[in-house]
């Protein structure tokens, strides 16, 4: 009977978590080939919970009688916490903490013991990834177990002749692993900041004197040898009432929280620029006591900062935080351009020398206009904004090639100009170059999407270079 209990209970575990799996893989099966060979029939399963972090369940059962009537019968349950110091969670290196817990009923000489086990213990483990789903697992772990027998003169006897409960440390774990991955790879961020890098291919030119004809202007090489950039925006991640921790499940928090993941992402990777510093300010509504808000304000603007710090692995020493208690600025413009009958009466209050609490207990005597503000103004004030700063750092070579770039346009060699681009890594410069080259040699579309991106950065002659572009190839 425990037997089929603990079969069912495993069948169940590996059927759960194959459902939650999504696409990317948060959900393994598992056997231990040291314990098959052993003929310990053994299943696990594990299931990732966050960035870093996973849990294991495994467990096996040996129900076997070898001859002279030798046994090795037990059965055990061990639940396991994984840390991963990658955040792709399942590869490379982990850390581990398990208990355990099982009963047993061995004949290895002529005594039979007969009890239970249980115990806890600490490892550390790597995982190799052989295949789209398969891996190879190894794992080593040490501990404490207490386990309890009762001892029979012989395997088939009924009469106890002893009891015994003793304490065991050493090695609680041995594992070499194969795991069946669900799910596919990680899916990509869902924003993209900037437009698309277009790919660059060949295509043939046309000889028809009809194709448009454009003079752009070039843009000069920078004297400076750092580029710095920022980037700002608004995030909105909602709270429970009086809560300060991050809820990814809470409204639009996931959608949030990926905006501005993705921006990190897409200036490290598509624009391999690095990160040099990030500015949070949090801001609360006047709703509720001063001295609440500039509680919730703080310590929220500070739970944002360490999601984004783990998030990406970003230094603690790049990101600075601040915050706004109460932010009646934004409710007086708000009810500045509002319709409310009374809003010249509450934009007295507002710009009166009277304590914030005592404002908002004023402005809440005006009963409707209250219920509207609470409705339709305050859930937009409860926000954090923030600025992304980001740097390049031009190599001697790369300012050499845009200088040898721009000379080749000048020249009419585009397609020497083109092949010195590929060469060279993302700038406002050298993506203004390419939306030219792309122009001249008649790729519209691809050359719009540069200048674009170049003007998103910042390069004023993209604007009449979209300008142009639009007017001689319109049809």
């Amino acid at each position: 009977m425990k037997k089929q209990y603990l079969i069912i209970a495993l069948l169940a575990l590996v059927f759960l978590f194959g459902n939650n799996c999504a696409a990317e893989e948060r959900a393994a099966v598992k056997t231990n080939l040291l314990y098959d060979a052993l003929l310990n029939v053994n299943l696990g399963a594990e299931l990732k919970l966050a960035p870093h972090w996973s849990v294991d369940l495994s467990g096996n059962y040996n129900g076997w009688r070898l001859s002279n009537g030798r046994q090795w019968k037990h059965w055990m349950i061990q639940p396991e916490l994984r840390y991963w110091t990658s955040r792709e969670n399942m590869r490379g290196h982990f850390f581990a903490g398990h208990i355990f817990g099982g009963q047993f009923n061995t004949t290895l000489n002529k005594y039979r013991r007969q009890g239970w086990a249980a115990g806890a213990g600490i490892g550390y483990g790597y995982s190799w990834s052989m295949a789209d789903h398969w891996g190879l697992e190894a794992e080593i772990a040490l501990g404490y177990a207490r386990y309890s027998y009762d001892k029979f003169p012989c395997a088939d006897c009924g009469r106890k002749i002893a009891v015994r409960n003793k304490n065991y440390v050493g090695p609680t774990k041995a594992a070499i692993t194969l795991v069946y991955y669900f799910g596919g790879p990680k899916k990509e961020t869902p924003v993209i900041v900037l437009p698309e890098v277009p790919v660059i291919q060949p295509v043939e030119l046309s000889a028809i004197d009809t194709l448009p004809k454009f003079e752009f202007p070039l843009v000069d090489v920078p004297h400076s040898k750092i580029l710095t950039e920022n980037l700002a925006g608004t995030a909105r991640v909602q709270f429970k009432v009086n809560r300060t921790e991050i809820d990814s499940t809470l409204a639009d928090n996931k959608n949030e929280l990926a905006i501005i993941t993705g921006k990190l992402d897409s200036i490290r990777n598509n624009l391999g620029m690095d990160i040099h510093r990030i500015e949070l300010i949090g801001y609360a509504s006047p709703e509720g006591s001063y001295a609440n808000n500039d509680r919730l304000a703080s310590m929220r603007t500070v739970s944002l900062k360490s999601f984004i710090q783990s998030e990406m692995e970003l230094p603690d020493s790049i990101i600075y935080v601040s915050h706004i208690a109460e932010d009646w600025g934004g409710l007086r413009n708000a009810i500045q351009e509002s319709d409310i009958a009374d809003k010249y009466v509450l934009i007295e209050i507002m710009d009166s020398n009277r304590s914030p609490d005592t404002k908002e207990a004023l402005m809440k005597r005006h009963r409707a206009s209250w219920a509207w503000i609470s409705r339709e103004i305050l859930p937009s004030l409860r926000r954090t904004e923030y600025r992304i700063e980001y740097q390049h750092q031009y190599e001697e070579k790369e300012l050499q090639t845009l200088e040898e770039v721009n000379r080749c346009i000048t020249e009419g060699d585009i397609d020497e100009a083109a092949k010195l681009l590929v060469n060279i890594p993302s700038s406002p410069e050298a993506d203004y170059a390419r939306g030219v080259v792309a122009a001249l040699q008649h790729r519209y579309v691809e050359a719009e999407a540069w200048f674009n991106r170049a003007r998103s950065r910042g390069v004023e002659e993209a604007v009449q270079a979209l300008h142009d572009l639009k007017t001689k190839t319109a049809k």
